[in-house]
């Protein structure tokens, strides 16, 4: 009796553990086709889908200066990197785990027929680089973040490789904002010293400087009073360190005179922990459109 009960625990105990090693290796394969069945939805820009596979609180790390959270901001991201390239497609090349993070091997190929992050001209490079992405799946299966080893990659293939630097990327940041009229988010994420030298014969016959917060709203103020932008438009940047360079095609009206400009800027950005302290921004030659 007493060994007949001693060979049932033995068979029970040698049974669970290659039954709990099957399970998971059945919930790992499973995650692994989530993964694949993400990626296959974004290249049929299948929003619905992909998002039923993540979890609501799933997180973008790798789409912009700052991580984001939400259907829409991060759909607004990834559809605004489609239309810089209408034809990217990804494919996975391989997917390996570490418990619950989960390492996928994907190709990226596409040609840069659109607008760079809607503002940077395109250069029409075909593109044709592979990176690792990491992603965490929870215990439902669903993905709760992402995150690329080089999220810049594709950007470097294209010549702006300016944006692997993280002020790069915030200057870019800033022009959106500045795109939208959203001044005061410019000012909120800048340093309290922030300082503007603003050299521009058409604005002003002499350089002039605005200091502090209420100085540089008042400047923005003064600019829209002055000018009606049609075009403005940031292309040849340069980072390095804390400083940025870049040129601005702008198209203007004057509104005392109605008469029509266009410019290019040179713009510099200096930037302290994080945040722009000063910004210079210098005319080029203006020249009048015939109307």
């Amino acid at each position: 009796m007493k060994t007949s009960l001693f060979r049932s625990f033995l068979l029970v105990s040698l049974f669970l553990p290659v039954s709990s090693f099957s399970q998971n290796m059945k919930m790992i394969e499973k995650n692994k086709a989530h993964v694949k069945m993400a990626y296959e939805s974004l290249n049929a820009r299948n929003f619905d889908q992909f998002f039923q596979l993540v979890s609501p609180e799933f997180i973008e790390y790798s789409a912009g200066p700052m991580p984001l959270k939400g259907r829409q901001s991060i759909q607004g991201a990834y559809e605004m990197y489609m239309k810089a390239f209408p034809d990217l497609r990804f494919s996975i090349l391989s997917v390996a785990n570490e418990g619950s993070t989960y390492y996928t091997v994907v190709r990226f190929t596409g040609t840069n027929s659109g607008q760079v992050m809607g503002m940077f001209p395109a250069t029409g490079k075909k593109i044709d680089v592979t990176d690792v992405d990491i992603i965490e799946i929870d215990a439902s299966g669903k993905a709760v973040s992402h995150k690329a080893s080089n999220p810049n990659l594709v950007f470097e293939a294209i010549g702006y490789g300016f944006l692997t630097n993280p002020n790069g990327s915030a200057v870019m940041d800033i022009y959106k904002k500045f795109g939208a009229g959203d001044v005061k988010a410019i000012l909120d994420g800048s340093n309290p010293g922030l300082t503007f030298e603003i050299s521009d014969r058409v604005f002003d016959y002499s350089p002039r400087w605005f200091k502090g917060a209420t100085e540089v709203a008042g400047f923005f103020k003064e600019l829209g009073s002055k000018f009606n932008y049609s075009v403005f438009e940031p292309f040849d940047f340069v980072a390095s360190g804390d400083d940025v360079y870049c040129r601005v095609k702008a198209k203007y009206t004057q509104v005392s005179s109605g008469q029509m400009f266009e410019s290019i800027y040179t713009h510099h950005f200096k930037f302290k922990d994080g945040k722009v302290i000063l910004f210079r921004g210098m005319d080029g030659f203006q020249n009048p459109v015939k109307m």
